[in-house]
């Protein structure tokens, strides 16, 4: 059996000396096999413990936070569903996913329609998704038999009227 342990304490003034415990050679497998140097590691495990111990859990980018709310949609939309393998569709979102699934996202933070967290091109506004994804402020509700006949009746007038242009797929050509 082999093992590695690092010790080392997370705020300054260090009062411990960062310690490497290892048996059977384990640092040789940081070295020969990750081709990575130990120190290199201790350091970037020390910037890691410390950031937590602030509350500084990462760096919140554009990219990571429309990740995140991509990830807090899917999975609220699997969850309220009960459909392991359905995914969210924007471009349709009325159609594709209210009227044949019966759910809707409630407290959407931002103005006008849904929009793929994708095309949200400022991290204030990806944020605000975010933020109210995270504390439940916006949420997926399953709609009842009567409130479906609604959105129902509703998109359909929508269409009539030329508000709503339904998607189609192109015919194919053979």
């Amino acid at each position: 059996m082999a093992g590695l342990c690092h010790v080392q304490q997370r705020s300054r003034p260090r009062h411990t000396i960062p310690t490497e415990l290892e048996s059977w050679d384990a640092l040789k497998f940081i070295e020969d096999i990750l081709r990575l140097d130990p120190r290199d590691i201790a350091a970037q495990f020390e910037l890691w413990a410390v950031a937590r111990e602030k509350g500084l859990t990462g760096v919140d980018t554009l990219r990571s936070m429309r990740k995140e709310v991509t990830k807090y949609i899917s999975t609220g939309l699997r969850d309220t569903t009960k459909k392991k393998k359905i995914s969210m569709n924007y471009l349709q979102y009325r159609k594709a996913i209210v009227l044949k699934y019966g759910v809707v996202l409630k407290g959407y933070p931002l103005e006008g329609d849904l929009v793929n967290p994708n095309n949200i091109n400022d991290i204030e506004s990806i944020a605000k998704v975010r933020d109210a994804l995270k504390s439940g402020e916006c949420f997926w509700y399953r709609m009842s038999p009567r409130e479906r006949e609604i959105e129902k009746e509703e998109y359909s007038r929508l269409v009539e009227e030329g508000a709503i242009q339904e998607h189609t797929r192109k015919v194919r050509s053979d």
